[in-house]
């Protein structure tokens, strides 16, 4: 389990927020798109995009994703199971980074 107070220390750090900032960047092109945030942990990508977008949010842990009640988009807790339980649905984009690192190697297959 992930240490949840130690990923916020790093999020303050210069190299958490440079992190964030990269990410945003590539995605500064997504607008009025259908998004799913897969492993959105605290959910900032998905809040930076949801102004602009309709952002679906999936997360496992529950702590993480409704860590913050003030955020605008659709969080759904979960992981692969919550995906076979969306109605058949179009996402423009896909997004998952910093995730295929807490999979053990021999589960990745079944993620892609």
């Amino acid at each position: 389990m992930t240490n949840l107070e130690t990923y916020k220390e790093m999020l303050s750090q210069p190299w958490g927020r440079i992190l964030y900032e990269l990410i945003f960047a590539q995605l500064e092109d997504c607008d009025k798109q259908t998004i799913l945030d897969f492993g959105a942990g605290f959910g900032l990508t998905a809040q930076h995009l949801s102004p602009k977008n309709q952002v679906t949010a999936i997360e496992p842990n529950a702590e993480m994703l409704f860590a913050d009640p003030n955020q605008s988009f659709e969080k759904i807790h979960g992981s692969l199971d919550a995906l076979t339980k969306l109605p058949s649905q179009h996402f423009d984009t896909i997004i998952c980074h910093n995730v295929l690192e807490y999979i053990p190697a021999v589960e990745r297959r079944h993620y892609f």
